[in-house]
């Protein structure tokens, strides 16, 4: 009876290891590989390049791609992109630029009618020229030769890993070329009265390298001219003077007689630094009201006009 007993044991023993410590394997699917059977090897704005570690039982290869896995799986599930069991690479064309994909390849056998996965990656085309920017501020209007700063910002792109920017002098002189993951950036070294030139491009990273896009057309950043001297005379006259935007090829006057928000009305348009304006309203000015001034920085670049920001006003009564 003890003889029986402990061979029952053993064998309750041997069917306990046997369920617990067998890995699991599932009888109506391979065990995926890992996802780095799968990368993208380049990209352009419409097309992602991938390489495959190929299977030795492959009859076929399938590729799918979408905007999520699940999607991806799904179309390389419906075998709708073939590919020749001789070869482990493939170019996905007539994609959308500047966008992430999910991608899956997946591949069959002789033995089976089941798709087996390879792997998967997720990869992104390059973005196209980059094309809507923004003066997010310029700490100016003001006077003297202080370090003055602005933030210059831009509609960002989905695929992205990040932005290479380059800031110019008017003159042309490459000031500085920084890269950023972010959609914008901070220029610390700018000067007061000034202009300066932006570039951007974005590039997506690939095998630990970058690929870009165009660069985008210069972007003017322009200082809002300084007020040096604003009053009325003894003429009833507004007589504005201000300092030389460097540049700038002419300056707007605005002025409101509301507040300092809103009412603003463009009184002149000169190419000097200095302007008496006799009305207003088509009344002459009054030394009982208040005033607000701005003025607004003109560079013509071919047939179109940039513009310096409008943020800081001047009161006169």
């Amino acid at each position: 009876m003890k003889k029986i007993t402990k061979r029952l044991f053993a064998i309750i023993l041997a069917v306990f290891f046997v369920v617990t410590l067998m890995p699991a394997v599932s009888y109506n699917k391979k065990v995926d590989a890992a996802t780095e059977n799968v990368y993208a090897t380049t990209a352009t704005t419409d097309s992602i390049t991938i390489k495959w570690a190929k299977q030795s039982d492959a009859v076929k290869y399938y590729i799918g791609y979408g905007s999520s896995y699940t999607k991806a799986s799904e179309m390389a599930d419906a075998k709708k992109y073939p590919v020749s069991k001789s070869t482990d690479t493939y170019t996905i064309k007539n994609l959308k630029a500047g966008t992430n994909y999910c991608i899956y390849v997946k591949y069959a056998t002789k033995s089976s009618t089941y798709v087996w996965s390879v792997g998967s990656t997720d990869a992104g085309t390059i973005g196209k020229k980059i094309s809507v920017f923004d003066l997010d501020s310029y700490s100016s209007p003001a006077s003297g030769t202080g370090k003055a700063s602005f933030e210059v910002d831009w509609k960002r792109i989905e695929s992205a890993d990040g932005y290479q920017y380059e800031v110019y002098s008017n003159g042309g002189t490459k000031l500085t070329t920084q890269t950023t993951s972010s959609n914008y950036f901070y220029y610390t070294e700018a000067k007061h009265n000034a202009t300066y030139k932006i570039r951007v491009r974005s590039y997506v990273e690939i095998n630990s390298k970058k690929k870009y896009s165009e660069w985008s057309a210069y972007y003017y950043v322009i200082s809002q001219p300084y007020i040096s001297s604003a009053k009325i005379n003894s003429k009833n006259q507004l007589s504005l003077k201000w300092e030389k935007v460097s540049g700038a090829t002419s300056y707007e006057i605005w002025v409101s007689s509301s507040n300092g928000i809103i009412g603003y009305q463009k009184l002149a348009t000169t190419t000097g630094t200095s302007k008496q304006i006799a009305k207003i309203d088509g009344k002459a000015f009054s030394k009982s009201k208040y005033y607000y001034v701005i003025i607004r920085a003109v560079k013509k670049v071919g047939s179109t006009n940039r513009y310096s920001g409008s943020s800081y006003y001047t009161t006169i009564k």
